[in-house]
């Protein structure tokens, strides 16, 4: 491919389009889009296909293998694989894991959930009535440790 100049990710799927794209997948990459602040509501307000070829997903209206396995729920079709696993350790011991799938959007999600869900402890403590977890490590900085792990494959 790199005589051709083409990169693996920039490559089009002839076998998956558009409309076999998984809307979760959509509303995650809007809502974290919006929070983050690097793109406004009028930006996201437009088309799927619209969104895909302003994020450079699209090559002559058919869908590049990035933009498959970001928001395809099945990105086992395009390479094998294409799922994350995430376990608690003591030591050399793998006390519990859980393997996650779907697309690289939402395997991200549900690692950032799985996270401050099941594997990290807060802090307790209570501001008068109210109770307040603090843990360990802020949102920001393990979403943009779990994207780097997704997308360097490690």
């Amino acid at each position: 491919m790199s005589k051709t100049g083409i990169k693996w990710d920039t490559a089009t799927v002839s076998n998956i389009t558009i409309d076999d794209l998984d809307k979760e997948s959509f509303n995650i990459f809007c809502r974290e889009a919006l929070r983050s602040g690097r793109m406004t509501k009028e930006d996201l307000d437009i088309p799927d296909a619209e969104l895909l070829d302003k994020l450079e997903l699209l090559v002559d209206g058919k869908l590049t293998r990035a933009g498959a396995l970001c928001f395809y729920r099945n990105p086992q079709k395009v390479i094998g694989g294409c799922y994350a696993k995430i376990g608690k350790f003591e030591g050399s011991e793998l006390l519990y894991q859980d393997e996650v799938t779907g697309s690289l959007i939402i395997i991200a999600d549900r690692i950032i959930e799985l996270i401050y869900l099941k594997y990290l402890k807060a802090r307790v403590s209570y501001y008068k009535e109210t109770r307040v977890e603090t843990y360990p490590y802020a949102r920001d900085a393990v979403r943009e440790a779990v994207y780097n792990a997704l997308i360097h494959c490690n």
